[in-house]
């Protein structure tokens, strides 16, 4: 499916024209199609996204990650989508 809102996909593009150090909010109503707009213009612009969903019963460790047992019984850091997004703006 395509977003089809062309006033807003058109003003999008100018950010995504952009280098990519460059940020954009979007809010508006759920079903809107802000999501569905920024995939379909980080495709084309060949742009990575990170996507988290909040929920009520979010916490820190959902978005930025944390310590893990492994099988072995070892803890392994694990990067949570916010630390990775980071990360990946740093190289």
């Amino acid at each position: 499916m395509k977003f089809r809102n062309q006033e807003v996909k058109l003003r999008l593009e100018v950010f995504f024209s952009l280098p990519e150090d460059n940020n954009v909010l979007l809010f508006g109503p759920p079903g809107a199609g802000k999501t569905m707009a920024v995939f379909e213009l980080a495709e084309k612009h060949k742009r990575k996204v990170f996507h988290v969903t909040g929920r009520e019963t979010m916490q820190d460790i959902d978005v930025l990650g944390g310590y893990v047992k492994d099988a072995s019984g070892d803890s392994k850091r694990l990067a949570g989508p916010l630390a990775t997004a980071m990360q990946s703006a740093s190289h």
